[in-house]
């Protein structure tokens, strides 16, 4: 990618309403890492584009990201901060062709006719699971009006909590209000849309206290461990093979209360950078702090 507006991807309009992108990109002039997320909406009119989660490795211009509509497509548009810069992202798509269905920790959910009524747009068992992250794209069918956040819900096994981060709206007005409880053994994301019949359709991402370790092509599940007041290592990745990662945390204490957060971790082979959240906590503050340290080939955190 050069420093000119660039494409990155086009697909058509009718494909997808909304896509969370994780990125990292390399500035090949300055040697300098970026891992930042973007969300993108279109209403088959107009792209738009915002960018969350800056982690770098340096100080120089960072690349940045637009949407626009060309053609019957949406495109998503970089341009480099130098003259020479790489990219690649894991995306998150939803849209007409998302279907419902659950793999593992993750699932779609789907929920086409929310109303001005508050409703359960999804539940879990509270002893089962501690947190749950979620991408969500809210669409107005009759006005062409669309809406994407993030959302990350945890509990203490009495009391759920949430927060909304990252909207990105074709319009002026937010389409949904969301709050999370728990209702006998199960919390509940509820929603409460601001007109009726809305389409909304949700990634989830769903973490216990007990979780096995897994590894996958571009994902993976850290296994649950015991941290106390000193600094304990729960995860480790090599730089010769990874240059940025994203993680969700949850954490749980004894007496049940509860946090869960989000860390952005970025390394350019010498040094590691992290950036810590959004953060729910039940107890108001944050239950553990973050960092991220560099050793021969190896990245921990």
């Amino acid at each position: 990618i050069p420093n000119s507006e660039t494409t990155i991807e086009s697909y058509a309009t009718s494909a997808n309403d909304s896509v969370l992108y994780y990125v990292v990109s390399r500035d090949q002039v300055n040697n300098e890492i970026t891992a930042q997320k973007v969300s993108t909406v279109h209403n088959n009119t107009t792209g738009f584009a915002s960018t969350s989660h800056i982690t770098k490795t340096g100080t120089a211009t960072d690349m940045s990201f637009d949407a626009s509509i060309s053609g019957g497509s949406m495109r998503l548009r970089a341009t480099g901060g130098s003259v020479s810069n790489s990219i690649s992202a894991y995306k998150i798509a939803l849209g007409d062709s998302s279907a419902a269905g659950t793999s593992g920790n993750t699932a779609i959910v789907i929920n086409t006719d929310v109303d001005s009524v508050a409703e359960t747009l999804d539940s879990w068992a509270h002893a089962s699971y501690r947190g749950a992250k979620y991408f969500i794209s809210v669409n107005d069918e009759a006005d062409d009006e669309l809406e994407t956040m993030e959302v990350m819900v945890t509990h203490n096994g009495t009391d759920a909590f949430l927060t909304v981060y990252n909207n990105v709206r074709t319009g002026s007005n937010s389409l949904i209000t969301l709050t999370a409880d728990i209702s006998g053994s199960n919390v509940r994301l509820i929603g409460q849309g601001s007109r009726a019949n809305l389409n909304v359709k949700m990634h989830r991402i769903i973490i216990s206290d007990s979780e096995a370790g897994h590894t996958g092509d571009q994902m993976a599940i850290i296994p649950a461990t015991t941290i106390s007041s000193s600094a304990t290592s729960i995860d480790t990745f090599n730089v010769n093979n990874v240059n940025a990662a994203y993680y969700y945390v949850t954490g749980t204490i004894a007496n049940g209360d509860s946090s869960i957060v989000e860390l952005t971790v970025a390394t350019n082979g010498t040094d590691a950078y992290i950036t810590t959240g959004p953060t729910v906590s039940t107890e108001g503050t944050d239950q553990l702090s973050f960092t991220a340290t560099i050793s021969g080939d190896i990245v921990t955190i």
